[in-house]
């Protein structure tokens, strides 16, 4: 059984999640043996609803402790009764320390939490990868939690 760091969910300034964003172009593109590029896909939908599961979390501690209305999709944040539930900066004018110590305590609660996958760690030799096992350092960050290279 794996288990998985809900902190790899974590979203980057773009929105997106680079450990799925990695992990599904790694499978894709990665010149890897057929076998093993096969045993990292069946992972991915497994990894993905494990994704959801924690967005949706994520989502409610926001709605729980944000603050409705604020930005109006013009980019201006303002806030009109338009806009998106958020969790307010310090210094931003409605902001309220308690709620927001409140969000921070719950969702590194949330994020130190560990999901646990229906897979074994894919352990691998260098010679499974063979020549075409063109791994880059990023890709092996990446996999790390899920994959396992040995030397023989």
């Amino acid at each position: 059984m794996i288990k998985l760091s809900n902190a790899v969910f974590a979203i980057d300034a773009t929105g997106t999640c680079p450990f799925l964003k990695h992990l599904t172009s790694i499978v894709k593109e990665a010149n890897l043996p057929i076998l093993v590029s096969w045993k990292l896909a069946k992972m991915v939908p497994a990894i993905e609803d494990a994704a959801k599961s924690f967005y949706q979390l994520r989502d409610a501690l926001i709605r729980k402790y944000g603050t409705e209305g604020v930005g109006t999709g013009n980019g201006n944040g303002n806030g009109n009764g338009n806009g998106v539930t958020v969790i307010l900066s310090s210094g931003t004018e409605g902001y309220d320390k308690k709620k927001a110590s409140a969000f921070v305590k719950e969702f590194n609660a949330l994020t130190a939490q560990e999901t646990d996958l229906p897979f074994e760690v894919l352990v691998v030799t260098l010679k499974d990868l063979g020549k075409t096992g063109n791994l880059s350092a990023e890709a092996m960050i990446v996999l790390e939690p899920i994959l396992t290279i040995k030397e023989k």
